[in-house]
Order: C-alpha cells, then structure tokens, then sequence
C-alpha cells in the first residue's frame, strides 16, 4: 500500500511540475528523480535525529508534494521531539486529512495533547499559591496522565523527570 501511495505522489508531483513548464516528459522524470532523492535525503537526516536538516527537508517535501502523508507524519514527530507541540498537533492533523486511517498519527496526536495537559497542571502547582484549592486537584489529573502514559522509568521519579522519559512514547 505504502509503495502504491508513493508512486501515486510520484506521478501527482511529476504532473504538476510537467503542468507548470509544458514540458511534461522531461520535467516529469527530473520531478521523479528529484522527490526520490529530496524524500531519501529527509528519510537519513530523520534516521540520524538530525531533525534540523530532516525538518527543512520535510518542509520541501510538503510545499513540492503537499498529498505526502507520511511527510506531514515525520515531520510531526520532529515537532514533537523537539518540543514544538502546536507544530506537532497541525503536522499530524495535515497527515490525518490525508490518510484517516493513519493510526500512529491519531495516536501521536494524543500523546502530545497528553503532554500539553500534563505541563499546563504542572505550570499551575508552580505559579498557583499553595493554599490554592485547583493545586490538589492538578496533582491528583496529573497522576491521572502519567497512568496513561506509560513509560520505563520509575514511578517514583519526579514528575518532570516522568513527562521528560514520555518522549519515547511517539510512534514511528
């Protein structure tokens, strides 16, 4: 299915380009060719955690070929490894519009949400007075989240030491 898709963006691009110059034969394999190496050059850069490099690579990928589900998926994960959650959420929302059934975006979607929820409880014990009746009850959804949100580390490990370790609960 994968493979399908992506001969699918192949020809979408190749046409588009071939549209844009009149010249459809030649303009279409260079197309081919150039989204061939522009998507392995993001996939290494990805592989490496060079999310810098993947991300602007990413971003090219999605201008040129904006039907590209898995790049808007990737390119969401780089967002949400590098601590951009509101990038990350619109990432993953743009591979959704293009494939529904794209379960680990669905999934990493939540997952940061999960995050976002997380920090703003911790943002209110921190900045809220301690007398503060919503402390008690920010703790009490907080230890709610972290029960949804398994990880390897120690139960006992302190709260921003547990939603640090969530990271590795983004999907591939």
């Amino acid at each position: 299915m994968k493979l399908i898709t992506y001969f699918f963006l192949l020809l979408s691009y190749a046409a588009l380009a071939g549209c844009a110059t009149g010249t459809f034969a030649t303009t279409a394999e260079n197309s081919a060719t150039d989204y061939l190496l522009l998507k392995e050059q993001a996939d290494q850069a990805y592989a490496k955690k060079q999310y810098d490099i993947a991300e602007t690579e990413y971003l090219r990928l999605t201008d040129a070929v904006p039907r590209d589900a898995d790049a808007w998926f990737k390119l969401g994960n780089i967002y949400a490894r590098t601590h951009k959650p509101e990038k990350a959420i619109k990432a993953y929302h743009e591979a959704i519009l293009r494939e529904p059934g794209l379960s680990k975006a669905w999934h990493n979607m939540g997952v940061v949400h999960m995050r976002q929820a997380a920090n703003a409880f911790l943002s209110l014990q921190k900045h809220a007075a301690t007398d503060d009746p919503l402390n008690d009850i920010a703790l009490r959804r907080l230890n709610a989240l972290y029960e949804l949100m398994p990880t390897q580390q120690e139960a006992s490990q302190p709260v921003v030491e547990r939603l640090k370790a969530n990271e590795t609960e983004i999907q591939e």
